[in-house]
């Protein structure tokens, strides 16, 4: 690439490390959950207000049983019109399963369905071929509809106790489709219901799920149960002379596996996934490998990672482009950036020597450009990224082309440092290169004008993007809502909503949040709450914990700590882990609302969560001063020195002069009376104590002195 390093002697070097965001699927659950209850999705009171322009009271259902995540799939918006079946008087059950076989044979699904719901009201049930094919067909067409169809047959042959009328492959489609899907969860159930029956699912199936399952960080320890249990299924399988070869582990379901040990940074887990692939007699492949590249940057295993393209050589795998633009951007996600620029500069000064993984066919394309970019941008680094650019624009190799990606990374660098005039004129550059903007690179523009509370140009953004064809995304309608709320714009923030659900775009969890915290900040915690359910009954939704926070922080500012217990209470019993920030809000609200006594009992749970092995709480610095703040004010001295006893266990300082000023402006007279009866004084002894301790560790005069001045040294 001389051509590159000839361009003032830059090394332009990065990739890109896509830009979108994936959402995470709901809370981790069992392996052996319970098959869900099919029902369909409850819209919600609050879209139909929006659409209406009503406001009013709540009247969802916030206990509605969640359906099935919606599809992947881009469904048409005209209504589908199924074929209705005409049911002859005077058939009995027998000529309705026939005619449901024909109309299976024919691949007449809906008609077929509508068939098994005649026979299902009058009690009676198909035979195993009918509502085999009936499923495997309805999972076939792998839309929303056809699945929560086939859910609900598999839901009710449950309950009936007659799963005997589904085979394998019915089954096995519906897993495979439910995963593709989205609804990673529920095609492990199905999973579950094979392997109760007896079943051995192809590789091909639940590989599949042990692949959805891993994209999803809530999800991957999932994955690996799942990888686990089947390939100990199989081994017991084997060594009982069993036939599973179509069960048996490949080298995909492995790839899979270990990435999901990627994604949460499971090292040794990753190590035994090697050794196993080993066992099964299985050779690791170029998606192997790139896949440890993964692994070891999030562990930060330099040498080892150093060491995989060797590692790949010695192994008879070809190291590919993949390979250079994953060690790349494991070397950028490090923030190594001299050691990924070395690795360019290697393969720019042609360094083919004997024994090399190096070849002649591996060369920096834009993906590995515009990573470093990225890296770049990270460090703050604008000028070497924008010269990396003028360097892929110089560069006459065709693979280095500057694209989208690498012009919105570079507009990125512009937006990081609050230079919104520099990010249009790339903007216009692009246009004048012909690469046309995509809505990545309009909702990086958004978050700029945004973050910098300019929002009549970030609308001109929205009109421009309208103008030239380009749909607002979920990212765009979540820029705009929150960019109306830090001008408090809260209308305009109810105003993007509406229209982020009239052009049919599901809100995010951040969606949902964000129009939380405009209704909390506004005082109106009722139509905090109002949200709040709705996401809750969204059946693709996960109500983490920070939406919990959030509706816990609109109690308490406005006043209603009360409210705020009771929510933090159904918090817990929807085995929702409080955070460190739900501690501090409640500490907050009940200190304001006088709940001293709730908040020693928030103290309890705390030291205990702390204390636990498993998975121990982590108390910062902001929940530690406010329970210390409330107990000097309410007068618990004993709490207040365990409360600074984890400060300084953690290494938090304490603000001494600020507790020294409370005390003194609410304390300095106490226990000083001359009357108080010798009754009165042993009774308060214990108090007493916990007082001149405390002024001990403000270093104020206290009995551990004996009224001399050295306390004043300290």
């Amino acid at each position: 690439m001389e051509a590159t390093m000839a361009c003032n002697s830059i090394s332009p070097f990065e990739v890109d490390a896509s830009l979108a965001s994936s959402p995470c699927f709901s809370g981790r659950s069992s392996f052996s959950t319970r098959l869900p209850t099919i029902a369909v999705s409850n819209a919600g009171y609050l879209y139909l207000a929006i659409r209406s322009g009503q406001r009013g009271s709540y009247g969802g259902n916030s206990s509605a049983p969640r359906s099935l995540p919606p599809s992947s799939v881009h469904l048409s918006r005209e209504k589908y019109v199924a074929p209705k079946f005409e049911e002859t008087p005077g058939d009995d059950d027998e000529t309705l399963v026939e005619k449901m076989r024909g109309l299976l044979k024919e691949r007449r699904t809906d008609e077929a369905w509508q068939v098994m719901q005649i026979l299902t009201r009058a009690g009676k049930l198909p035979d195993r071929q009918c509502a085999s094919r009936l499923v495997a067909q309805l999972a076939h067409r792998g839309v929303p509809s056809s699945l929560a169809r086939a859910q609900q047959v598999l839901s009710r042959l449950r309950t009936q106790d007659r799963l005997d009328l589904l085979d394998s492959d019915a089954l096995g489609l519906l897993a495979m489709a439910s995963a593709r899907s989205g609804a990673a969860r529920y095609a492990l159930n199905v999973l579950q219901v094979m392997f109760e029956m007896g079943f051995y699912p192809s590789v091909k199936v639940w590989s599949a799920v042990v692949s959805r399952l891993g994209r999803h960080v809530d999800d991957c320890l999932l994955a690996l149960e799942l990888f686990d249990d089947v390939c100990l299924r199989v081994r017991e399988a084997e060594s009982q002379s069993l036939d599973v070869k179509s069960t048996r582990p490949d080298t995909g379901a492995f790839n899979a596996a270990l990435n999901a040990c990627a994604t949460l940074g499971f090292a040794a887990k990753g190590e035994e996934l090697m050794g196993t692939l080993e066992i099964f007699n299985l050779e690791p492949d170029d998606i192997t490998f790139n896949t440890l590249i993964k692994l070891y940057a999030k562990t930060e295993q330099r040498e080892l990672l150093k060491s995989v393209p060797d590692q790949m050589v010695e192994n008879g795998v070809k190291p590919d482009q993949a390979t250079l633009n994953s060690l790349v951007a494991a070397y950028v996600g490090l923030g190594d950036l001299v050691a990924a620029e070395a690795l360019l500069r290697r393969l720019q000064d042609g360094d083919r020597e004997s024994g090399s993984w190096w070849g002649a066919h591996l060369k920096p394309d834009v993906r590995t450009y515009t990573t470093m970019m990225k890296g770049y941008v990270q460090k703050g680094r604008r000028s070497d990224a924008m010269r990396t650019l003028l360097a892929m624009q110089m560069d006459k190799d065709p693979r280095s082309a500057p694209n989208e990606v690498t012009y919105t990374t570079a507009i990125s660098s512009c937006v990081r440092l609050g230079l919104m005039d520099e990010a249009s004129a790339v903007l216009q550059e692009m246009a004048r290169q012909n690469i046309p903007a995509n809505v990545v690179t309009y909702n990086v523009l958004l978050k700029g004008y945004c973050t910098t509370r300019r929002l009549q140009k970030a609308q001109a953004v929205v009109a421009d993007m309208e103008k030239v064809g380009i749909a607002l995304d979920v990212v765009s309608y979540n820029t705009m809502i929150n960019g109306c709320i830090e001008a408090d714009d809260n209308i305009g923030a109810l105003d993007y909503f509406k229209k982020m659900r009239e052009a049919g775009i599901a809100p995010s969890a951040v969606s949902y949040t964000t129009l939380m915290k405009a209704f909390g900040r506004n005082g109106q915690p009722k139509q905090v709450h109002l949200v709040f359910e709705e996401m809750r009954s969204d059946p693709s939704m996960k109500t983490d914990a920070i939406a919990w926070n959030v509706l816990l922080d609109s109690y308490c500012r406005n006043g209603r700590a009360a409210d705020a217990k009771r929510m933090f209470l159904k918090m817990k019993e929807d085995r929702v882990q409080p955070t460190a920030y739900t501690y501090a809000t409640l500490v907050k609200g009940y200190a304001e609302a006088g709940m001293a006594g709730e908040v020693l009992v928030l103290w309890r749970e705390i030291k205990e969560r702390t204390d636990d092995e498993v998975n121990p709480l982590q108390p910062d610095e902001v929940l530690l001063n406010c329970l210390v703040d409330t107990c000097v004010r309410a007068g618990f001295f004993q709490k207040a020195l365990e409360v600074v006893a984890c400060m300084e266990e953690k290494g938090i300082p304490a603000n001494k002069t600020k507790y020294k000023r409370i005390f003194i402006e609410l304390y300095s007279n106490l226990y000083t009376g001359k009357h108080a009866s010798q009754r009165r004084r042993d009774r308060s002894e214990e108090k007493r104590d916990a007082v001149e301790a405390f002024k001990f560790w403000l270093g104020m005069p206290n009995k551990y002195y004996n009224g001399s001045d050295d306390w004043k040294a300290s």
